[in-house]
């Protein structure tokens, strides 16, 4: 196992105990950690999250197995050859970790797997005083990160389908979000960015 796997499998255990223990801890509270999902007519967008997620894993898994798998599946051998593109696919994942590590930290209480069935309050602090969806960035620096470790027709599909997927689930989200937050949600969005951080507010 080179360093780029054992970075991987490193990553891989921090995420799944991070979700298990969050998860947990909301159960053990009296909430529901998965919430309810807003309903959609966009049968392409759900089909997007769950089967860009399910390659995610399978790659992420694959490749700390048998690093071989980025010569499959019409690979781009130039890509898979450049040492640089692996060390900056590495870092990609381990922002996207450590996004994801402070995304659950501010969060607390309030961390779901979809829209809380419960009341809760806006979180404007820690992370989200940059951006509105660390979460789902940190799942976009990993789909990039997996698609330059495996630079193939799978990394690709990956990639482009959890892109579209996820940021289809932030959109409906944030109709869940201003049903419930109304002028606050609306003033939290002109003074943070989406995804990256505002450099200036919108009037």
């Amino acid at each position: 196992m080179n360093i780029f796997q054992l970075s991987l499998l490193i990553n891989l255990i921090l995420i799944i105990l991070l979700f298990v223990i969050g998860m947990i801890k909301i159960r053990r509270k009296g909430n529901n950690p998965v919430g309810r999902r807003e309903p959609t007519k966009n049968i392409f967008g759900v089909f997007s999250i769950i089967s860009s997620t399910l390659l995610l894993l399978f790659l992420w898994i694959y490749y700390i197995i048998d690093i071989d798998i980025s010569t499959y599946f019409f690979p781009v051998k130039i890509i898979t050859d450049i040492i640089v593109i692996k060390w900056a696919a590495m870092i990609m994942m381990i922002g996207g970790t450590i996004i994801e590590i402070c995304a659950a930290g501010s969060l607390g209480d309030s961390m779901r797997i979809h829209s809380p069935i419960e009341e809760t309050e806006l979180i404007t602090k820690g992370i989200y005083g940059f951006i509105r969806n660390p979460v789902v960035l940190g799942m976009f620096l990993y789909s990039i990160g997996m698609l330059l470790f495996v630079p193939n027709l799978l990394g690709l599909f990956t990639a482009v389908f959890l892109i579209y997927g996820y940021n289809f689930k932030v959109d409906i989200e944030a109709q869940d979000l201003y049903r419930r937050f109304g002028d606050d949600w609306l003033e939290y969005c002109k003074n943070v960015g989406k995804y990256f951080p505002r450099l200036y507010k919108k009037q």
